[in-house]
C-alpha cells in the first residue's frame, strides 16, 4: 500500500511549512499500529497540507493516497482519511486567503519583492486547486457511507458533497436520504447548505438582517476558518455592548467564539459570567472546567489561583472547583498515562509528590458537600471518581476517599 508515494517529487511541492518532503512519511505513519504515532501524523498533516482552512500544492498530491487509505485500510485510519479529504476538498488556496485578509495590493507588493507577479501566482494556484477538485471528484462515492456516521464525520462529508455540482444528479438523492434520517440539527443544516450549493452553484449567504445571535450561529454552522470565524463572532456579539448586556444564549455563543479564536482565558471569563447567572448550570460548569484547563494547562499556580478565586466569589458549587484542582494535580502527577491501568500495573510517575495535594483537594470537595459522591449532577464533573483518581486511591492513606 502507498507504493506510489515515492514516484512523487515531494521536494518540488510545498505545504504550510515549506517543502513537502515530510508528507510521504506522515502518510505512511497513518498505517502504524501505534495509536499515538497515527494521531501525531494526522495532527501534522492537518497542520501542513491543510492549515487552518488553507491549501497548498502538496495538498493535491496527497489526495489519491488518502483515498487509497480509505479504500484499503482498517477502521482506525478511515476516519482520518475522510477528515483530511473533506477538509482539503473544501479548503481555500493560500494566496486567495492572503488576498482576502491582507488585500490585493499588499500581496502584490510582497510578491514583487520576491520577483513574482500576482497574476502568475494566482494562475498557478488555480491550477493546483483544480487538481484538488479533479482528484476528489472520482472518489466521492467512497465518502457517501459516512453521511450517516455517528462519530463526527457526517458534517465533513455533507459539506464536501456540496462542492461538486457536476455530480448533482446522484448527490442530491443521497443528501435527501440523509436529511430524511438525520436528527442532529447541525448536520441537517450542513446537508441543507450543500443542497443549495448543488442546485445553485453558489454558497449559502450569511443573513444580514438577523439578530447577532442568529448571525453568530450561522457563522459557526458555516465555518471557513475557525480562528477568523471566532474573532468575527466575538466582534459581532460585543459590538456596542458590554458583556453584562448579553443574553444567556449570546453568552454561550460568545464563549464558543473566544474558544474558536484560541482565546481560552476570555472564554473562561465568559463562562464565569454565565455561572454567576446560573450557578448550578450543567452546561456552564462543563464549559468553565474545559476553558480554565485550556487557558492555564501549563501554569499550575495560575490554574489553582483561578479555581480558588471562583470559590471565593461563590461561582458554582465549591466542590466543583476542588475537584477540578484534584483533577489537574492527578494529570500532572501521572502524566496522563493509562490511568485505568493503575489498578493493576504500577509504573513510575513523573510527579508522585502531587498525589497528596490531589487527595487534599478531594477531601476539601467532600467537606464542602458531604454527599458529593452520590450526587447525580456531580458525576460528569471529572468522570468516574475511582477511575479518575486511581493513582491516589491505591495509596493506603487515601483509600477512604474511594466511592
Amino acid at each position: 500500500m502507498l507504493e506510489g508515494l515515492d514516484t512523487i517529487d515531494w521536494a518540488s511541492l510545498t505545504h504550510a511549512h515549506g517543502a513537502a518532503t515530510d508528507v510521504p512519511g506522515l502518510l505512511r505513519s497513518l498505517l502504524s499500529e501505534d495509536r499515538d504515532v497515527r494521531m501525531q501524523a494526522c495532527a501534522e498533516l492537518l497542520g501542513t497540507i491543510w492549515h487552518q482552512g488553507t491549501l497548498f500544492p502538496a495538498s493535491a498530491a496527497a489526495i489519491p493516497f488518502l483515498f487509497e487509505l480509505l479504500a484499503h485500510s482498517d477502521a482506525q485510519v478511515k476516519g482520518t482519511a475522510v477528515t483530511l479529504i473533506g477538509e482539503i476538498a473544501t479548503g481555500e488556496g493560500i494566496l486567495a486567503y492572503e488576498i482576502r485578509t491582507n488585500g490585493e495590493e499588499t500581496c502584490r507588493r510582497i510578491l514583487g519583492k520576491r520577483g513574482k507577479s500576482l497574476e502568475e501566482e494566482l494562475e498557478q494556484e488555480a491550477a493546483w486547486m483544480d487538481a484538488i477538485h479533479r482528484a476528489v471528484s472520482p472518489g466521492l462515492q467512497h465518502l457517501l457511507p459516512y453521511l450517516s456516521d455517528r462519530e463526527g464525520l457526517a458534517p465533513v462529508v455533507a459539506d464536501t458533497l456540496g462542492y461538486f455540482p457536476e455530480h448533482a444528479s446522484w448527490l442530491l438523492p443521497a443528501i435527501d436520504a440523509a436529511l430524511a434520517s438525520e436528527s442532529e440539527e447541525h448536520v441537517r443544516q450542513v446537508l441543507a447548505d450543500s443542497k443549495v450549493r448543488l442546485i445553485t452553484g453558489l454558497p449559502p449567504q450569511e443573513p444580514k438582517d438577523a439578530t447577532p445571535a442568529e448571525r453568530a450561529r450561522w457563522i459557526f454552522a458555516h465555518c471557513h476558518n475557525s480562528f477568523e470565524d471566532g474573532c468575527r463572532v466575538v466582534e459581532l456579539l460585543l459590538a456596542g455592548r458590554d458583556i453584562s448586556r448579553l443574553s444567556s444564549d449570546e453568552l454561550l455563543l460568545l464563549a464558543q467564539g473566544y474558544n474558536w479564536w484560541s482565546n481560552q482565558a476570555q472564554a473562561f471569563e465568559t463562562a464565569k459570567v454565565g455561572l454567576a447567572r446560573e450557578p448550578h448550570s450543567t452546561e456552564w460548569l462543563a464549559l468553565a472546567g474545559r476553558y480554565v484547563r485550556a487557558a492555564f494547562i501549563n501554569d499550575l499556580p495560575r490554574y489553582l489561583t483561578e479555581c480558588n478565586a471562583c470559590i471565593a466569589a461563590g461561582l458554582g458549587p465549591t466542590a466543583f472547583w476542588h475537584l477540578l484542582k484534584a483533577d489537574q494535580f492527578i494529570r500532572i502527577a501521572t502524566g496522563e498515562r493509562g490511568l485505568d491501568s493503575l489498578f493493576f500495573l504500577p509504573y513510575p510517575m513523573p510527579h508522585p509528590e502531587l498525589l497528596r495535594p490531589a487527595a487534599e483537594a478531594l477531601e476539601a470537595a467532600l467537606v464542602a458537600e458531604p454527599g458529593l459522591r452520590e450526587q447525580e449532577a456531580a458525576r460528569g464533573w471529572v468522570g468516574d471518581w475511582n477511575m479518575r483518581f486511581a493513582a491516589v486511591l491505591r495509596e493506603s492513606a487515601f483509600r477512604h476517599l474511594a466511592q
